[in-house]
């Protein structure tokens, strides 16, 4: 050799190049980065195809043209190549993982299956049954390179195989579409790979489900008791063939009753059930009609039910605090209370407690206050327990305006039992058997005073101070009211009327066909419940203004309607089924109630407005201070039939002197029915009443005065204002005359 001239480097020389020549040599087509690699270099080269796994190799040649691949020419490399030893390398394939192309190994982890999991919802709903195929993915590189996944059925009672689309190499699952459900079938598959070698068939047998599978059972079912109503919640995600639930309450699923009120998918909602135990069911049902295991929960419907009614007395505005029928645990803090339903003689049926034994100190949500304005605290109290000897607390707590407690023995508030707390009414003494009311108006003008620096007040109720073992004191019909809102209790009086006829109304369309069907009895329920909520409250301010006649019819009225319904059978409450009743008895049950609440309302309106004092009157008009100090009362009533309720004829009674045309009732357009008088101004007269006092003169000083409502239903134009004329006669023969035109509202108002 020209480089050399030992013998046994050339015999060296000549073994190295022996041993290369016996290594794999390949081209192989590289990326543009291979451009950097040299010819002697060494790369580690993996390739799943040819079974390459960093199999070592030596760069021999380089060639690359624009646009092209690098081609790298490649020649299998070893370190054995190079030692000094004579003896020929054990060279091992590069290719370790190797195998032969046309050996392909058959499916493994084949699992077949078909039901309510396996079933496809496309966009429009439509629901298509599918039996799906699993397997373990291939390992073979020719199979999940360009392989696939070849599938065959048939039912097992045919002998042809049905081919399915082939699956791709790579994936793991596939689905069959079109085969008839309530059917075995058998389910083969095997692996191919991209040069067409196949592996055996795995087969397994299906009972095709697709749709005939129940629904399972629904999970996180529950039920709870929201304010007028049960509610039942269902957490669990629903079937693909989801159509709907079935609520049904009673002894099984079978025998039970359909859940009244909304529901869905999610759960449903049963307004005003009666007080008791029930156990509801809930089942899903797919499309196809399956119906799934039913599952159920129970719950006891009790007095929380009404609580969230808040403050209904007077239509919700006259009590200034949250809860006066003592229903609501947020409105009321104390330490050990209970709420009570359906306790005889409270007016609503609630009311607050200790727990028997212990002492419960309970205060109502806090209430801003103006020492400077009249209000009029009122509760009702009792004992429910026979014990003589525990002790009682009613009064009120003060704070300021930083919210800070007002001690009340401190500030020395005149008209009360001062201590820790005002008091009055009951003081350390032991509550009556009954219901009884107790109230005491303070600031203003009234003996009782609050401190000067008060700007909230809650009420107070110290329920067993004593502690008395087994004693249980209750309070309810707790409210503090502004006792010159005067505004207030005439517009509830306005409002209840018209409430009464709406009511009235419908009352009759119910009964026409003598039945309370049940679609009607959820409205008659809301109904009944509303008159629950608000009787406390009107109970408690009749009681308040010294109303004894109306409140007791009120309440008469109120009992009759109660066991009118709590009569019938089925169960007015029962919204399954329908409820005979006798039309005539129905319509005068609810009418004396309506005609006994409105009456009572009249006279609250009617007594306010004898309670206001001037402190809480301002604004144009207002009489001077002390203007009418001394003077006597008339005794006369100025306007005889002022609603126009008396209308036998063509004119209401009492009225007279007509000019222009004939008075027309109005029904529609009314302050309180029946009527309203209509009539066309063409002239400067409408009609007239008269209060003679010819056998009673007015006294000297005294003052009349009045009011009037009117309503412009059209106006064509003119200087023209509806107004009322007071004409005071100053002798009997009524020819000596003072007119004092009082106008009313404008011209221009449609």
């Amino acid at each position: 050799l020209p480089f050399t001239n030992t013998a046994w480097r050339a015999h060296n020389l000549a073994r190295i190049q022996v041993e290369r020549s016996r290594g794999m040599q390949l081209v192989f087509p590289a990326k543009r980065r291979a451009l950097g690699l040299k010819v002697g270099q060494r790369v580690r080269l993996s390739n799943s195809v040819l079974g390459f796994d960093l199999s070592i190799f030596r760069v021999v040649k380089r060639e690359y043209r624009q646009g092209g691949a690098v081609n790298l020419s490649l020649a299998q490399d070893d370190a054995s190549y190079y030692d000094e030893v004579d003896a020929p390398a054990s060279l091992a394939s590069p290719a370790v993982h190797l195998k032969d192309p046309f050996k392909v190994d058959p499916v493994a982890g084949l699992t077949v299956t078909s039901g309510t999991a396996t079933l496809l919802q496309l966009a429009d709903g439509t629901i298509l049954s599918r039996i799906k195929v699993l397997v373990t993915a291939s390992a073979d590189a020719l199979v999940t390179t360009n392989g696939a996944l070849q599938i065959e059925y048939r039912r097992d009672s045919d002998a042809a195989w049905q081919r399915a689309p082939d699956a791709g190499g790579s994936g793991t699952v596939a689905y069959l579409l079109g085969q008839d459900e309530g059917f075995v079938y058998i389910v083969r598959a095997r692996w191919v790979t991209g040069l067409g070698a196949v592996g055996d068939w795995r087969s397994k047998a299906v009972l095709h489900l697709g749709k005939l599978e129940a629904p399972a059972a629904i999970t996180g079912f529950a039920l709870s008791v929201i304010p007028g109503a049960m509610k039942g919640t269902c957490s669990r995600t629903v079937e693909p063939d989801y159509s709907y639930t079935i609520y049904r309450y009673g002894a099984s699923f079978s025998a039970g009753v359909k859940v009244p009120g909304t529901s869905d998918a999610n759960g449903f909602v049963w307004p005003w059930p009666a007080l008791g135990s029930y156990t509801v069911w809930a089942a899903d049902v797919d499309s196809t009609g399956n119906l799934g295991t039913a599952v159920s929960q129970t719950i006891t419907v009790d007095g929380s039910i009404l609580i969230g009614a808040g403050n209904s007395l007077l239509g919700g505005s006259a009590a200034l605090n949250k809860n006066p029928a003592c229903s609501d645990p947020t409105a009321w803090s104390g330490p050990q209370q209970a709420f009570l339903t359906g306790i005889a003689g409270a007016p609503s049926g609630t009311c607050l407690t200790n727990v028997a034994g212990y002492a419960s100190d309970e205060k109502s949500d806090s209430v801003p206050i103006d020492p400077a304005r009249r209000y009029r605290l009122t509760i009702s109290a009792a004992r429910l327990d026979t014990s003589t000897a525990a002790l009682m607390y009613l009064g009120i707590a003060w704070y300021d305006a930083a919210g800070a407690p007002i001690v009340s023995n401190v500030a020395n508030p005149p008209g009360w039992s001062n201590g820790t707390f005002s008091y009055f009414g009951r003081t350390n003494q032991n509550p009556p058997a009954t219901f009884t009311p107790y109230s005491i108006d303070f600031g203003g003008s009234a003996t009782a005073q609050a401190p000067s620096n008060a700007a909230s007040a809650r009420i107070v109720a110290l329920l067993n101070y004593s502690a008395t073992a087994g004693a249980v004191h209750a309070i309810t019909a707790a409210g503090i009211f502004d006792v010159v809102d005067v505004a207030a209790a005439k517009s509830a009086a306005d409002a209840a009327a018209t409430n009464a006829t709406s009511a009235l109304s419908t009352l009759v369309t119910m009964r026409s066909n003598g039945y309370l069907d049940a679609s009607e009895k959820p409205d008659i329920l809301r109904r009944w419940q509303a008159i629950s909520d608000e009787k406390p409250g009107i109970y408690a301010q009749g009681t308040a203004y010294g109303i004894t006649t109306e409140k007791t019819a009120y309440s008469t009225a109120y009992d009759n309607l109660a066991s009118y319904l709590t009569g019938l059978s089925p169960s007015w409450s029962d919204t399954t089924t329908d409820t005979p009743i006798t039309p005539a008895t129905d319509q005068a049950t609810w009418a004396a109630y309506y005609a006994a609440r409105q009456a009572l309302l009249n006279k609250i309106a009617a007594v306010a407005g004898t309670l206001a004092n001037w402190g809480g009157v301002s604004g144009s008009g207002k009489p001077s201070d002390n203007a009418t100090v001394g003077a006597a009362d008339a005794a006369t009533s100025f306007g005889f039939n002022p609603q126009f309720s008396a209308w036998p004829g063509t004119y209401p009674d009492g009225w007279s002197g007509w000019s222009g045309s004939t008075p027309t009732k109005e029904t529609s357009v009314v302050r309180t029915p029946p009527y309203a008088v209509r009539f066309v101004v063409s002239s400067d007269t409408g009609m007239s009443a008269t209060a003679n006092f010819s056998s009673t003169p007015a006294p000297i000083n005294s003052f009349v005065s009045g009011a009037f409502d009117a309503y412009i239903v059209a106006n064509a134009g003119g200087t023209g204002k509806p107004g009322i004329l007071v004409r005071l006669f100053t002798n009997a023969a009524l020819t000596n005359v003072r007119d004092t035109p009082v106008p009313a509202i404008r011209n221009d108002v449609s």
